[in-house]
């Protein structure tokens, strides 16, 4: 973590390779102590998150690959940290 940082806006989205349309996003304020790898894991669980309910809900039109990929993304940006933290 980096001290002294501003707090940032950041936002993301899923998007599938060839689609010009963003399928599902997140959009948050950075923490001054919130590491990129963190913020990543963050933004990643927060859009697996909508896009389960966009498919609970009926709203989905075939994107249940995002809720996987979403999801596999955000514990490799876990593993990735912690190998980090670890040296």
């Amino acid at each position: 973590m980096q001290e002294n940082m501003p707090e940032q806006f950041i936002s993301a989205t899923i998007v599938r390779s060839g689609d010009d349309e963003g399928l599902t996003d997140s959009t948050t304020v950075r923490p001054a102590d919130c590491s990129v790898a963190e913020l990543e894991a963050r933004l990643i669980a927060d859009m697996a998150g909508k896009a389960a309910e966009l498919l609970l809900t009926g709203e989905s039109h075939g994107h249940e690959g995002d809720i996987e990929a979403a999801t596999a993304n955000a514990l490799e940006l876990l593993r990735r940290e912690g190998r980090r933290a670890r040296g």
